[in-house]
C-alpha cells in the first residue's frame, strides 16, 4: 500500500510550528487532578455520543483503572452533533479533558489553537510504533497543519458499495469487476415501474465528499494537488463525474437531489435500491433491515488498474496540552490502542482496527464487509489519497460552498466542468494561503 501526501513542504511546516508557538502559546492545565493521597484522576471524553457504546467504553476504562493502581478515569459522552462546539468551548476556557476521541475533521483547528500535546516522542518509544497501520499513522500526522503527530487513529474505514445480493442472484450478476460493469449493472437493475432503482446519489447534505471518493477511485488519480494545482478538475475527473451525474433521475430516485445520509441509506434498507455507496458505518442498519439480502464490495480498480481510495476522516485519540498528567494520559491512549482493546472498540463499531495485530481476529473474518475492506487495505496495489484536512478552509469549501452547487449540477443548471473548476479554484486558493503561511 502506498500513501499519497501532497502540498506540504518541510520549510512551510517548520515556519508553521514556530508561528504556532508564538501566536498561541500553551493552554494552562485543565485536565485531570491529583488528590491528597497522590491518586491521579484523568478525564476522558467520547465524541461519538453513542449510548450503546458508552457502556462498553466505561467497562474498558474500569479495566484500565484496575491495571493502573492509583489512576481513576472520569468518562463523559458528548452528543455527536455538538462535540466540536463543546471541545472548542473547553479549549477557550482552559478546561479540556486529559484525553478524548475526535473526528479527523477536528484535528486541524485544535492543532491551530495549540490545544493538543505533541505525541512524537511518546509514540517513538512505544510498542504501538510497530503495531499501528503505518499508512494511517502517517495520514493523521500529515492532516495536522504543523505536520506533527498530535493524534493516533483508532478505527479505519473506507467508502464501499453495498448491494442487494438477492437482486444480483436473481439477475445472474456475480460481481462488479469494473466501472463499466458497475454502470451496466445499475442500468440493468433499474425498473421504475416497480419502484426499483439501480443506484442512489447523495445530492443533499454531505454530497461532495463521497462524489470525490468515487471520482478518485474511477480515475486512478493519486494526488489531490500537483505543484499547488488541484486535480479535481482534471479532464478525467470531469468525465468520471459526468458519468455519475448522468445516472440521476434515470437510474436513481428523483428525491436524491435533496437526500443526505439518512434518507439515502433508508431507501436502500427499504428495498428500493440495488447499490448504495457508503462506508462501514451503515453496516448495522443493513443487518437490521436486510438480513441475508445484502453484501459489500470495494470499488472496482481505476482506469489505471490501481485501487485508489480517498480516505474518510479517521476517528482518533488525542491528549490535550492542558493535562496535568501527560504520562498517565499517554498510558491511557496506549491502552486503548492495544490489540485486544482496539479490537473490542472496533467490534463494537463494526469498523476495522488500526492495530494490525487485531485484524486477524475471528470476528472480522465473520463479517463479509470488514473482510473485504481488510483485504483491500492490505493490498500491494492500493494507493490512499488523503483529503487536505490540514487546510482550515477545507470543510467549509466542501460543504458550505460546493454542496449547493452540486445540487445545481444534478438539476441541470450548472455544467460538471464548471462545478469542478469552481471547486479546484477554491482549493487552490486555500492551498496557496497555507503555503504562504
Amino acid at each position: 500500500m502506498t500513501l499519497t501526501r501532497t502540498g506540504r513542504r518541510a520549510g512551510v511546516l517548520g515556519s508553521l510550528v514556530a508561528a504556532s508557538a508564538l501566536l498561541t502559546g500553551c493552554l494552562s492545565a485543565g485536565g485531570g487532578d491529583t488528590d491528597a493521597e497522590g491518586e491521579v484522576r484523568l478525564t476522558y471524553w467520547d465524541h461519538s455520543g453513542n449510548a450503546d457504546e458508552s457502556d462498553t467504553l466505561r467497562q474498558i476504562l474500569a479495566e484500565f483503572e484496575e491495571q493502573h493502581e492509583g489512576v481513576t478515569v472520569e468518562f463523559l459522552s458528548l452528543p455527536s452533533d455538538s462535540a466540536l462546539q463543546k471541545i472548542n468551548t473547553a479549549i477557550s476556557s482552559d478546561s479540556t479533558p486529559d484525553v478524548s476521541s475526535i473526528s479527523g475533521s477536528f484535528l486541524s483547528p485544535f492543532v491551530s489553537q495549540g490545544a493538543l500535546l505533541d505525541l512524537e516522542d511518546y509514540f517513538a518509544e512505544s510498542s504501538l510504533r510497530d503495531e499501528l497501520d503505518p499508512e494511517l499513522v502517517e495520514s493523521v500526522r500529515g492532516d495536522a497543519p504543523d505536520g506533527v503527530l498530535h493524534s493516533l487513529p483508532f478505527t479505519g474505514t473506507s467508502s464501499i458499495l453495498w448491494y442487494r445480493s438477492d437482486w444480483f442472484a436473481e439477475a445472474g450478476i456475480d460481481a462488479i469487476p469494473t466501472w463499466d460493469g458497475f454502470f451496466q449493472t445499475v442500468a440493468q437493475l433499474t425498473d421504475k415501474s416497480q419502484g426499483r432503482y439501480g443506484f442512489t446519489i447523495r445530492g443533499g447534505e454531505g454530497s461532495v465528499f463521497p462524489l470525490l471518493q468515487y471520482a478518485f477511485a474511477y480515475t486512478g488519480i493519486e494526488d489531490f494537488f500537483v505543484d499547488g494545482e488541484a486535480t479535481v478538475d482534471d479532464p478525467a475527473m470531469v468525465e468520471a463525474v459526468q458519468r455519475y451525474v448522468d445516472l440521476y433521475d434515470v437510474s436513481t430516485p428523483t428525491a436524491d437531489l435533496n437526500n443526505g445520509y439518512a434518507p439515502m441509506v433508508g431507501q436502500f434498507d427499504a428495498g428500493d435500491i440495488a447499490i448504495v455507496q457508503h462506508n462501514l458505518g451503515s453496516l448495522a442498519n443493513h443487518e437490521e433491515a436486510l438480513p441475508g439480502a445484502f453484501a459489500a464490495t470495494t470499488f472496482p480498480p481505476s482506469a489505471t488498474g490501481r485501487n485508489v481510495v480517498l480516505s474518510d476522516p479517521l476517528q482518533q485519540y488525542v491528549v490535550y496540552e492542558g493535562t496535568d498528567h501527560p504520562d498517565e494520559a499517554w498510558e491511557l491512549v496506549e491502552y486503548l490502542l492495544s490489540p485486544e482493546v482496539n479490537s473490542r472498540v472496533n467490534e463494537m463499531k463494526s469498523q476495522l482496527p488500526t492495530n494490525v495485530e487485531a485484524r486477524d481476529d475471528e470476528w472480522i473474518g465473520s463479517i463479509q464487509a470488514l473482510s473485504a475492506a481488510r483485504d483491500l487495505q492490505s493490498s500491494d496495489d492500493l494507493a490512499v489519497v488523503s483529503p487536505p484536512l490540514y487546510l482550515p478552509e477545507y470543510s467549509s469549501i466542501i460543504r458550505s460552498d460546493m454542496e449547493p452547487v452540486f445540487q445545481q449540477v444534478l438539476a441541470g443548471q450548472v455544467a460538471v466542468a464548471d462545478f469542478l473548476g469552481q471547486l479546484a479554484e477554491k482549493l487552490e486558493q486555500a492551498e496557496a494561503g497555507f503555503r504562504s503561511r
